[in-house]
């Protein structure tokens, strides 16, 4: 199920004048931190299935996260605060719980903590229910390298800068939250994605109704008690027929997969096999 909320789409970067994805960040200003929206309860409800089932591979926290854990907790509760009756989706009570596993049901968003230290910043703690293609378990105290190592150009040409906005945001921007946008194709559906698909090609006449826009909203901020950085995904996904319906959004996708390159298209999960059948697809009448 996708949200009624279609504003997103115009947030999608599909630029093709560089090699690689840039980092795209920019002031969150006087935008809501956190998304709420009509997927609020479905997708809280999804979270607690997989608190259930799989605990495990979506909470994770290092000895040393208490802080920075109760820091978050109670930025998400003073943001929900007023815009949505907390604790009305949430079964079992948030009561007893790990700060950061409370704070991970009432929000949509996935919440991350990332600990400064000699080596640069290192995952300390995470609520990850919707991964894109990465677990929590293999990734728990490595450095940003490590985390991203897969990304291709990550090494090449975000590596330094990532580590960088880290450092400003905890020594000089004063408290400034930063947010950016990602995006992703995949032949399915599913929030919960840790490991990689297949790379199937859908059926062609299947292609704009099984081939899914994936999408993450992410901020970022310094918790000025524990001086770590809280790092927030919203993911949203929608059929990627629903996000080109618009021509505009058509024109500008389809101008994407003609003239973007391999290593582009490799940054948003699209096989050369798929760029093939997008260029197809895209060529034929709307």
């Amino acid at each position: 199920m996708t949200s009624s909320d279609r504003s997103w789409y115009a947030e999608i970067d599909l630029a093709v004048d560089r090699p690689h994805p840039a980092m795209g960040t920019r002031n969150l200003g006087d935008r809501r931190w956190l998304i709420v929206d009509d997927l609020w309860e479905l997708e809280l409800a999804y979270k607690h299935h997989l608190l259930a089932e799989r605990y495990g591979e979506v909470f994770a926290a290092l000895d040393g996260s208490e802080l920075a854990s109760s820091e978050t907790l109670k930025l998400v509760e003073a943001d929900l605060d007023g815009r949505l009756a907390v604790g009305s989706a949430t079964e079992p009570s948030l009561e007893n719980l790990h700060p950061l596993d409370a704070a991970g049901q009432m929000a949509q968003e996935d919440l991350c903590l990332m600990r400064p230290g000699p080596d640069g910043w290192v995952l300390g703690a995470a609520t990850l229910c919707f991964p894109s293609q990465w677990s929590l378990a293999e990734k728990l105290g490595a450095p940003m390298a490590a985390i991203h190592g897969p990304v291709p150009g990550y090494a090449e040409v975000l590596d330094r800068r990532v580590d960088s906005l880290f450092d400003q945001l905890a020594h000089r921007l004063n408290g400034r939250i930063v947010w950016r946008r990602n995006w992703f194709l995949r032949p399915a559906w599913d929030m919960f994605q840790p490991t990689r698909l297949d790379d199937d090609l859908c059926p062609a006449d299947r292609c704009l109704v099984d081939m899914y826009f994936r999408s993450e909203r992410q901020t970022l901020r310094v918790l000025p008690e524990s001086g770590w950085i809280l790092f927030t995904i919203r993911t949203q996904h929608a059929p990627l027929g629903e996000v080109i319906a618009d021509a505009e959004q058509r024109v500008r996708f389809t101008q994407f997969v003609n003239e973007t390159d391999e290593n582009l298209a490799r940054s948003h999960s699209i096989t050369s096999a798929q760029l093939s059948q997008l260029r197809t697809l895209m060529d034929a009448p709307a």
